[in-house]
């Protein structure tokens, strides 16, 4: 009897160890799937709520990926003290980051766009783009994120989204409410603060929008479109975006004096 219960004991105790390693197993093929689909980085899901998680995984099994595509972004500061930023290649972002001088350059920072389309049935679609600081963000006030259409009408009450930040003494997340975004037929966009940090260099700042729309036509082409505040303004500006990407403010505020701001893009035939 004492062998018996020392047996099942030792049962027992396996497949209370074992339990959560497959639970950690399961949540990092998870990730994986949600990473693959839709580009956000693995490190940004940890961050995340698990209703989250949840429904970008059911959206990565259930949809089908039609196309994507990664926009590398140069950002740079003028001698004159002025903000540009540009399309670029990856193989320069290689060559510039392998520079420990340029690592630690606050006059130049990288990002990377990956826009996505998937089909949701014959007559949806849903767009997306995941948002990446490859180097981190400065200055560190409120930005702008879009995603809009060539062709096709946004499913208004679709959109979602949300910002992460993580720093060594440091993790945030924050989900997009009603409030920070701003919906027409064209596109969305919101708008958030970028977390303030006590490291200059070792953070990692993500931000991802996605919203369901209606198909028009045989083709689409989506814009992932990302304006950084570069001056301080004492109003907070409404903002939209149109069929070709550019955001725009509202209340004749001129968006350029204030933000920089460039894209990706992507199209496909159905």
């Amino acid at each position: 009897m004492k062998r018996l219960i020392s047996t099942l004991l030792t049962v027992m105790m396996v497949f209370t160890l074992a339990t959560p390693a497959f639970a950690i197993e399961a949540s990092n093929d998870r990730f994986t799937t949600i990473s693959n689909a839709f580009g956000i980085p693995t490190d940004a899901l940890y961050t995340l709520d698990s209703a989250t998680i949840n429904s970008l995984y059911i959206d990565a099994v259930n949809n089908t990926l039609i196309s994507s595509n990664d926009t590398y972004v140069k950002v740079e500061t003028t001698e004159a003290g002025d903000m540009i930023m540009y399309e670029a290649t990856y193989n320069q972002y290689l060559q510039e980051t392998s520079s420990r001088i340029s690592k630690t350059d606050e006059s130049s920072g990288w990002m990377r766009f990956h826009t996505t389309v998937f089909e949701v049935d014959s007559r949806t679609g849903q767009a997306s783009c995941a948002f990446t600081w490859l180097t981190p963000p400065s200055p560190r006030m409120k930005d702008v994120i879009g995603v809009s259409l060539r062709q096709g009408t946004v499913n208004y009450d679709t959109a979602n989204g949300f910002y992460t930040h993580s720093s060594p003494n440091d993790n945030y997340s924050y989900t997009f409410k009603a409030r920070d975004m701003e919906e027409t037929g064209a596109g969305v966009t919101a708008n958030f603060k970028l977390r303030l940090s006590d490291y200059v260099y070792d953070t990692h700042d993500y931000a991802f929008l996605r919203f369901n729309f209606t198909k028009e036509g045989t083709s689409e082409g989506v814009n992932g479109t990302y304006a950084h505040q570069k001056l301080s303004i004492a109003f907070n500006p409404s903002f939209s975006i149109d069929r070709y990407g550019v955001i725009s403010a509202s209340g004749g505020f001129s968006i350029v004096n204030y933000y920089v701001q460039e894209k990706g893009y992507v199209s496909i035939n159905w």
